[in-house]
Order: C-alpha cells, then structure tokens, then sequence
C-alpha cells in the first residue's frame, strides 16, 4: 500500500477483488520457442508474478492463468476512481533460457473494470513487431462498503472489439464528430 494512503480518510478507500484469467496470445508469427508473461499489479496485496512457459501451437500461445489478489483504491473528491495499473510483458525463450526476447506489452486501467461482471477481451500489444493479441478476463468485484458512490472512467486510446462498439452505443453523433475534427 502506498505512503499516501495512510492520509486518506477511510470513507473514499475500496477494496476490490481482483481476478484476472490471462488466456492466450494469438497470430504470432513465430514457430519455435517457449513463452511466459510477466505481469504486475500496482496496489495490489499479490502484485507480481509469472506465467508457466508454453510452447507455440498453430500461432497461438495457451497459458489459462489465473491471478486473484485484493487491491486498495482510493475514490477521489470528484468521485472518481483512482487507477490500478495491469503491465504484461510477453516474452519468448529460446536455447533452452539461455536467450529471451520480448514479444511485446500491456498496460491497463483494471479501474475501468470495477464492478462491471467478468470482461473478456482480445488487446493489441504494444511495443511489438507483430499483430499480436492477447486474451484477458477480468473480473473486479469490490469488498468493502458499496454504498460509496464512485464513477470510473473509461479511456478509448486502446485497440479492443468491444471498446469502439460501447463507445458508438454510449455516445451522440456529436460528440463522435467533435472527436473526428479534434484528431
């Protein structure tokens, strides 16, 4: 837990249970090798870990593992959920451990997911050579008292199916074209 949560009053924190399914990665291009993830959690009570490696089949990677853990968030003065960052780093190993190269990574906003049910979707990486995508489920449930009222913010910078559909459901025609002109 971060220094700065022992100066915030106890009615703005929420507990969250956090689980997270780390599926697959698909259309990788390679044909030999094994390959892990390495994920962390900020503000988590298990805030890092690995994946079994896992060798290719038919591009695609299979891993199905779990990550449960508690995180703390604070609700600031506008009611706005603080952030809990989710960083995958995919990796291939190669010669036996002997050489490791970096497939690509994933930074995420679990905030966003705060108690919307189970999500499960297919993320671009970012830093990679590749079309690479991996399959997440998520699932963040809060512990503590639900009858603080928060809002969560929901960022539409990252390339997913289901982000650009809620963004044209939950959206007026203006506000798409003012997004078009700005950018």
């Amino acid at each position: 837990m971060p220094l700065l949560h022992f100066f915030i009053s106890k009615h703005r924190k929420l507990d969250f249970e956090i689980s997270i399914l780390i599926r697959d990665l698909a259309n990788v291009p390679l044909v030999s090798g094994l390959y892990y993830v390495k994920w962390r959690i900020k503000n988590a009570s298990h805030a890092s870990g690995i994946t079994e490696r896992a060798p290719i089949n038919d591009h695609c990677i299979f891993w199905n593992h779990p990550i449960n853990t508690m995180a703390q968030l604070v609700i600031n003065k506008q009611h706005v959920l603080g952030a809990c960052e989710l960083k995958l780093e995919i990796f291939q190993e190669l010669s036996g451990g002997k050489e490791t190269h970096s497939i690509g990574s994933l930074t995420l906003n679990l905030s966003e997911y705060a108690d919307s049910g189970v999500s499960t979707r297919r993320y671009l990486l970012d830093q990679s050579k590749f079309n690479s995508t991996i399959k997440l489920s998520i699932r963040m449930k809060p512990k503590s008292d639900v009858g603080t009222n928060f809002h969560v913010w929901v960022y539409f910078n990252r390339l997913n199916i289901t982000s650009l559909s809620f963004f044209f459901r939950h959206c007026h025609l203006t506000v798409i074209y003012l997004l078009i002109i700005i950018s």
